[in-house]
């Protein structure tokens, strides 16, 4: 017998399927969901590098900090080396010196300036003798070698006119004499009566005496040998004289290179002058001094540097604090005594001169200019101990990071951090014991040094030291 189905009971079935469809489908979108969402965590996570690392009881790691990397302590990556593009080092300033073993000399500065000698750079030249100026041949500020004429004088002076006069008369008396001795000598002998020629050789003898002490009156009176000597030639008193350029005194500047500068002229042509006003100031510029002041706790200090022949290196105020450096030189000597009031001890450098450029103008007027000029100020570097067998560089090549002190060496195409033991140093140069990290022959940077050692800190290179650990 067939059962009958009933509407109702067909319904209800197919909205269980419908649900059961619906849920399934649910699940299946949540799964797809949680995977993706996996596997997009899983994409932004970056890989882990799994190495092997020696730890202790207490969990510290001691591998090598570039171990993951396989680096060393000359690796490019370590944090004292670092390569630089032929840009970088024009940037830097970079300047290499060779590393070289010498005398490391401990120097203080002292302040100085540059004076005349004295008693030897200054001359004032006199009138010899009175008269009016006739001509001036020099112009102020010219310069002019030793025995070159300034002056020309018309002679008015009484006494020297007079002390000619007489020497002439002299030699014209002498001259006669002279002539009478001839006469009496190249008669026959027997004729005149050897007393007479006798008395003519006495009076020659009166005469030329007189003639000397003539002679010398008139070199007192300023005229010179070759003037005298005209007067006897031209029989002919001397009118007018030539003032000539003074010789300039001792000095280790040789005589043939000396110049003499025309500071000041005090005449006019046609002014008269008497005997010994003064004509015109000339200055020798050729030699000079330079004058120190330090302190009078420092006199042992130069008493030492004096006693070894320590030189003295001055430095020239050129503008802007800057300075040349100029030529050692030995201490000439130093003063006496200590000042009372500035308690300042003095001692002094020779300082010889150079030209700068020397200028003739087409009326044949020289003028010279000269590097040093009385009054410059000057700096003196004076050495005060001595350290032998050291290497010596500048400050420039010492960098100071706390307790640690550095230099950059090259090494091939990359520059090493290096640290180093600064022995003794002053304001301009450091002495380091020769040993393994510097070495004679090493290239190590002068110059640009310290921008080196901040491009190393700024890449994330702390200093170490020399066997690549951080501390």
């Amino acid at each position: 017998m067939q059962r009958e189905v009933h509407p109702p009971l067909r319904a209800t079935s197919a909205v269980a399927l419908a649900v059961l469809v619906l849920v399934i489908g649910g699940l299946w979108a949540w799964y797809e969901h949680s995977q993706w969402k996996a596997g997009l965590a899983a994409s932004s996570t970056p890989p882990v590098e799994t190495t092997e690392h020696a730890h202790d009881d207490h969990g510290h790691d001691h591998s090598h900090p570039h171990a993951a990397h396989g680096e060393d302590e000359h690796s490019h990556d370590a944090p004292n080396v670092i390569v630089l593009s032929d840009e970088a080092e024009l940037n830097v300033g970079l300047k290499l010196a060779k590393v070289e073993l010498g005398p490391f000399e401990r120097t203080v500065t002292i302040p100085g300036m540059v004076i005349e000698r004295p008693g030897r750079s200054t001359y004032m030249v006199s009138a010899p003798l009175g008269g009016a100026v006739e001509k001036v041949f020099r112009s102020q500020g010219e310069a002019v070698a030793p025995g070159e004429p300034l002056f020309e004088l018309r002679l008015t002076h009484e006494e020297l006119v007079k002390t000619q006069g007489e020497f002439l008369h002299t030699a014209e008396e002498l001259a006669v004499v002279q002539k009478e001795i001839d006469r009496l000598e190249s008669a026959s002998r027997g004729i005149l009566p050897e007393k007479t020629v006798l008395e003519r050789h006495y009076e020659r003898h009166k005469l030329e005496a007189r003639l000397r002490a003539n002679r010398e009156a008139l070199l007192l009176h300023g005229l010179s040998d070759q003037q005298i000597e005209s007067i006897l030639t031209d029989r002919r008193l001397v009118r007018r004289m030539t003032v000539t350029a003074t010789k300039p005194g001792e000095s280790d500047v040789p005589p043939e290179s000396r110049l003499l500068q025309i500071h000041e002229l005090l005449v006019a042509p046609g002014e008269h002058v008497e005997v010994g006003q003064t004509l015109c100031r000339l200055f020798d510029p050729t030699e000079l001094y330079i004058e120190g002041k330090a302190f009078a706790q420092d006199s042992d200090k130069l008493a030492r540097t004096v006693e070894n022949g320590w030189k003295v290196t001055p430095l020239f105020e050129t503008g802007d604090e800057q300075y040349v450096e100029g030529t050692p030189q030995e201490i000439f000597y130093t003063a006496g005594k200590v000042e009372p009031d500035s308690r300042a001890l003095h001692f002094y450098v020779k300082l010889p001169n150079e030209r700068l450029r020397e200028q003739t103008t087409e009326s044949g007027e020289r003028f010279v200019n000269w590097r040093y000029v009385p009054g410059q100020r000057v700096k003196l570097r004076v050495v005060v101990d001595r350290l032998p067998e050291r290497i010596v560089l500048p400050v420039g090549a010492i960098i100071d990071e706390g307790a640690e002190t550095y230099v950059i060496k090259r090494e091939g195409d990359h520059f090493t951090r290096t640290p180093v033991h600064i022995e003794m140093r002053d304001a301009y140069t450091a002495a380091i014991r020769p040993g393994e990290s510097v070495r004679p022959g090493d290239e190590v940077a002068v110059e640009g040094a310290y921008q080196i050692h901040l491009a190393m800190k700024s890449r994330g290179g702390s200093p170490t030291t020399g066997h690549g650990h951080p501390h």
